[in-house]
């Protein structure tokens, strides 16, 4: 899996486990310690994943089916139930009335069916599922699951310090 050091998508992953209804995420990940490798990022993973270093990759959706659209070898499966941890937005306290307003109109573009139509051709959100009705999403990713669990992002954005601290102690050492 991914360090959570380096990379920005693997605490939604670690966030997903540690929420896990069924067991303790940090019992699971403490069994797991022995045959666990952290990665610094998606080109080792895929390297080890590639030369049979790996045999699974624990990864972002949006990262394991980019993955996957350049190497069919590669077979994605979503976890049941899957979660989504949202990402936020944010405009410095700093910023004056101006920015304030252009960064206003902007995040309203990007969140419009004609900013995610662009962001969807070129870019790394062309990965994943778009955040808003009426996008088609990328060829090839399934249906989003009926059951998936929206994680808060306040209770887990308020937790990822000491969630990340925890897991380069416990497991990624």
């Amino acid at each position: 899996m991914l360090s959570p050091t380096n990379s920005g998508g693997a605490y939604p992953v670690i966030a997903t486990i540690l929420a896990l209804p069924s067991m303790s995420g940090r019992d699971a990940l403490l069994a797991a310690r022995p045959r666990l490798r952290v990665m610094a990022s998606s080109p080792y993973l895929l390297r080890a994943l590639r030369s049979g270093d790996a045999a699974i990759g624990l990864l972002p959706s949006e990262t394991a089916y980019g993955i996957w659209k350049r190497d069919g070898r590669f077979k994605v499966t979503l976890p049941t139930p899957d979660s989504v941890l949202p990402d936020t937005i944010g405009v410095s306290h700093d910023a004056g009335p101006t920015a304030r307003a252009a960064a206003a109109r902007f995040i309203r573009f990007v969140l419009s069916p004609e900013g995610q139509t662009l962001l969807g051709r070129d870019t790394a959100a062309a990965m994943g599922w778009p955040p808003i009705d009426g996008v088609a999403r990328p060829a090839g990713l399934p249906a989003l699951p009926g059951d998936l669990v929206h994680l808060s992002a306040d209770a887990w954005g308020a937790r990822q310090n000491d969630e990340i601290g925890w897991f380069i102690r416990e497991i990624a050492q």
